[in-house]
């Protein structure tokens, strides 16, 4: 048809070496250099009426070319499309109209037929075959669709059904917005558990049997966020509304009308307000000495629970930090002497932010201060040297004495009291950290301890692995590697393309694909013991033509 893609799809063994794979397109038998060269092809216009075949040539190395070609396709059909106006409501004597536009229908205006069918809840509406419908009292309740069907000779039909939605009488109005009342709504907000009250405006209008209102609370905050289950005439407004202020929406309803939802204003319904009781100021836990980590305990839980509880510490008058979920501060060297004093915050969504007292202080003596803590640096495996970073110049104030010592499982290492340490067996897998210890009178010792790390032996007698085997696409090539001591526990490899490892390509033997023509082939090997470290071996990289 008019319009589509279709595609030529020759079973070609790929494995063979072509020379030259063309593609020709065929009207009616005839080539058509329009619509050479590729195994795709989107039907044009032109073609409509006219047979479309395909035919590839194939030519291998040192042979002669052969030609393949399909049998031909039915006659291109032309193709239809088009669109239906929007439609209208269904309402009671009101005139439907399925209008068609059809946008995409090239010469057909000879011949062409348009047909129409309207139907009530699925089934066709006797005599109901024109553009245009007028709603009955049948249609109230039901479901109105119109179908547009468009043909022409040549062409493939087009249609399109349409849903207008239930036939109805009319609408229903409100002749006012509603409002919320509640006891003592003098003022703008409420607390929780006030009844609140929906009116209930007239209609515009003669109103209608059986009139009846449905409602609808919602909480207004960036928008209105219904309340589940709020659909009577009056809501009790509960802690999870705290902090919003309160609307309802109002629609009357009536049989066979639709009603027109009225809202409370933006502004208007009153404002749900929280405020916390039972607030207790923190306490402080820690040793107040230098380079000390001050922990601030939270009081007793407010009521309701806080969602997030703040902190900031004062040093005297001066407030130290702003206000962080963190309950801790490191002592500093400027903190000497001082009352260390710090206050509690409790927030929660809606609610008003509760600030503490006070609490009671710590005065700490002068300590060292130092940017971080020592770090091990070095590789972490027996017969290498670790070196310990201090940062020693940047203690404040300078100590007057500074001491190291290695330590293996938290015990000193006799003899190891440098800032380097050569590993050994006895290291191996054992918990290696580093201490500096910095004293000055007056001031707390300042002591440091590094992370720890846990050395692993390493592998001897270690070849690269070699591989064997043609490289030919579909040849399989196999790759073997020396074992070194001790014998490690698992052995994984991995297979690589221009050093980029080939999907699930990890195995000792691996078969070549078209893929790795004209690229780099080789292969890793990593051997991994427990307690030694993971060692990598790379086989020589060869070229696949």
């Amino acid at each position: 048809m008019v319009g589509e893609y279709i595609r030529f799809d020759p079973d070609i063994d790929w494995t063979r070496f072509w020379e030259k794979i063309s593609y020709e397109w065929l009207l009616d038998g005839q080539p058509n250099p329009e619509m050479s060269g590729n195994p795709w092809y989107r039907v044009r216009a032109e073609d409509s009426g006219h047979r479309l075949s395909a035919r590839v040539t194939l030519k291998e190395y040192g042979a002669d070319p052969v030609t393949y070609t399909t049998a031909e396709s039915e006659p291109v059909l032309g193709s239809i499309s088009g669109s239906v106006q929007h439609p209208t409501e269904p309402i009671l004597g009101k005139v439907l109209s399925a209008v068609a536009s059809v946008t995409s229908a090239p010469a057909f205006s000879s011949g062409s037929e348009r047909t129409f069918i309207w139907s009530r809840n699925g089934t066709p509406i006797p005599g109901a075959e024109a553009e245009s419908y007028t709603v009955a009292e049948a249609d109230l309740g039901a479901e109105l669709t119109s179908t547009v069907v468009v043909s022409a000779p040549g062409y493939r039909s087009w249609s399109e059904t349409t849903t207008y939605g239930v036939g109805f009488r009319g609408y229903l109005s409100l002749a006012a917005s509603p409002t919320v009342t509640w006891s003592g709504n003098s003022t703008s907000t409420v607390p929780t558990g006030t009844v609140l009250r929906a009116s209930m405006p007239p209609v515009t209008g003669t109103a209608p049997a059986g009139l009846s209102y449905t409602f609808q609370w919602f909480e207004r905050t960036y928008g209105e966020q219904l309340i589940p289950g709020a659909t009577g005439a009056t809501y009790v407004p509960t802690a999870e509304t705290v902090g919003n202020r309160i609307g309802v929406r109002v629609t009357p309803t009536a049989p066979s009308y639709k009603g027109t939802t009225g809202t409370t204003g933006f502004y208007e319904g009153p404002y749900v307000q929280g405020s916390f009781t039972g607030l207790t100021a923190p306490t402080i836990k820690g040793t107040a000495a230098a380079g000390q980590v001050l922990t601030a305990v939270a009081g007793s839980a407010p009521t309701p629970a806080a969602e997030t509880v703040q902190y900031e510490w004062y040093r005297g008058s001066t407030r130290l930090t702003s206000w962080d979920t963190s309950p801790t501060y490191r002592l500093t060297a400027a903190d000497g002497g001082f009352k260390i004093t710090v206050r509690a915050r409790y927030l929660r969504t809606d609610y008003d932010a509760a600030t503490t007292a006070l609490s009671a202080p710590v005065t700490p003596p002068g300590y060292f201060s130092i940017p971080q803590g020592p770090k091990i640096r070095g590789t972490a495996a027996v017969g290498y040297t670790l070196t310990a970073e201090t940062w020693t110049d940047l203690i404040s104030p300078k100590p007057s004495q500074s001491t190291y010592q290695w330590l293996r499982d938290g015990k000193p290492i006799t003899g190891a009291a440098g800032l380097t340490y050569r590993l050994t067996a006895a290291d191996q897998w054992r918990q290696i950290t580093f201490r500096q210890t910095h004293t000055r009178a007056n001031y707390v010792p300042g002591v440091w301890t590094s992370a720890a790390v846990k050395p692993v032996a390493l592998f001897t007698r270690l070849v690269n692995p070699v591989v064997t085997g043609k490289y030919a696409v579909g040849s399989t090539l196999k790759a073997t590697v020396a074992t070194p001591s001790p014998t490690p526990t698992s052995t994984s490899w991995q297979w690589l393309r221009n050093g980029k490892p080939i999907a699930r390509a990890t195995g000792a033997t691996y078969r070549l694909t078209t893929s790795d023509r004209r690229a780099m082939i080789s292969v890793k090997v990593t051997l991994r013991k427990s307690a030694y470290l993971d060692t990598a071996r790379h086989s020589a990289s060869r070229w696949l033509p």
